[in-house]
């Protein structure tokens, strides 16, 4: 009689639970909190859905430059769109005996509801991005998966909501764009970046009190090739500048921008958005000081001092002792004088008052021993 009972009550409990979840069916599929699963493990509760490797059916193109995996659709213009969200991870592969071996892994948590779109990437082993486009007249928020070896046996596992999640080739998509991905990926404690097969390293140190946010990089094969970025504590081993902010190389520094025409710009009293340079290099090789467009190799706004200045020049003058010079008579420039009121060859008052700096009393001009 007890054994009925317990055999009993065993089919009861099982009729119940098998009403709100699904045991494996044909397709070996696992619902808890729902009858219809759509992963191995597919899990609701609390009104979100939680995956356990879900399928992604597909295999990335290696012909086309980029293929992207839709995540989900965005907010644009006015219409306020229910929750939509992506909160995972997705992995693909490729390898065997007789194919490279690849594997792909990005984290993903990204959300469009109300009026805006938010999100991050981390990728790990090959490089994403995280971008949006139109894909069927529709924008989505998706992950870009760049030309390599070709990928497949694409999942997910994690939370996602409202989610597009499908495989679509470059040529089948526009308006692809990088996403702002304005949310902050924060790690609290001292970061540490190194390859483990050699000694370099970066490291970024909040916590030692010998440095106060501190960002070093160096490499051990060069020694004393430290750079440090941050701001300084009054132990730091550059004394005169305690309580600063610095960038410091203890070898050649070298700051430039890359594009023509770039220019490399030092300033100081930023306000907004305003510059206010105090010095400029330009892209034409000009420099400025307190001139953000110099049109000279030095242009200076304001008063330069200086102990001793040295002039030269390509050409001097003495081609008019040559043999073969011919002297203008002195009635020639008695009459030069007289149209122009300058010497020939000696720039006017007018010329020399628009074109040629003020130079101050006070110069030492040695070129004049």
């Amino acid at each position: 009689m007890k054994s009925l009972f317990v055999a009993l009550f065993c089919v009861l409990a099982s009729s119940i639970v098998t009403a709100q979840n699904a045991l494996p069916a044909a397709n070996g599929y696992v619902g808890i909190g729902t009858s219809t699963p759509t992963s191995r493990l597919h899990v609701l509760d609390n009104n979100r859905n939680y995956y356990v490797d879900r399928g992604i059916p597909g295999q990335s193109d290696d012909n086309i430059t980029e293929n992207y995996i839709l995540l989900h659709v965005m907010y644009v213009g006015t219409t306020l769109p229910t929750d939509y969200n992506v909160m995972g991870r997705f992995s693909a592969v490729r390898g065997s005996q007789v194919g490279s071996n690849r594997k792909w892994i990005v984290d993903v948590n990204t959300a469009s509801a109300y009026n805006r779109n938010t999100g991050n990437l981390v990728s790990f082993s090959d490089r994403a991005t995280l971008v949006s486009l139109t894909y069927n007249s529709i924008q989505y928020l998706a992950v870009s998966i760049p030309k390599a070896s070709t990928l497949f046996n694409f999942s997910f596992t994690g939370y996602a909501q409202n989610d597009a999640f499908k495989l679509v080739r470059g040529d089948e998509v526009t308006d692809v764009n990088i996403f702002n991905a304005s949310e902050e990926v924060g790690i609290q404690g001292t970061v540490v970046i190194k390859n483990a097969a050699s000694s370099s390293r970066l490291v970024l140190a909040g916590s030692d009190t010998t440095y106060s946010n501190i960002m070093a990089i160096n490499h051990s094969g060069w020694p004393n090739t430290q750079l440090y970025i941050g701001n300084t504590s009054s132990s730091y081993i550059v004394t005169s500048q305690r309580s600063a902010n610095i960038i410091e190389s203890y070898r050649d520094l070298h700051i430039g921008a890359a594009n023509i025409g770039s220019s490399i710009i030092f300033e100081n009293g930023r306000t907004g958005t305003s510059i206010g340079s105090s010095m400029v290099i330009d892209g034409n090789k000009n420099v400025g000081i307190g001139v953000d467009n110099p049109t000279y190799k030095l242009a200076v706004n304001g008063t330069i001092g200086a102990r001793r200045v040295k002039v030269t020049q390509e050409q001097w003058a003495d081609y008019v002792f040559h043999p073969n010079y011919k002297l203008p008579s002195l009635a020639t420039v008695e009459q030069f004088i007289k149209d122009n009121g300058h010497l020939p060859d000696i720039p006017s008052e007018k010329e020399v008052i628009e074109k040629v700096p003020i130079w101050e009393k006070s110069i030492d001009y040695t070129s004049r021993r």
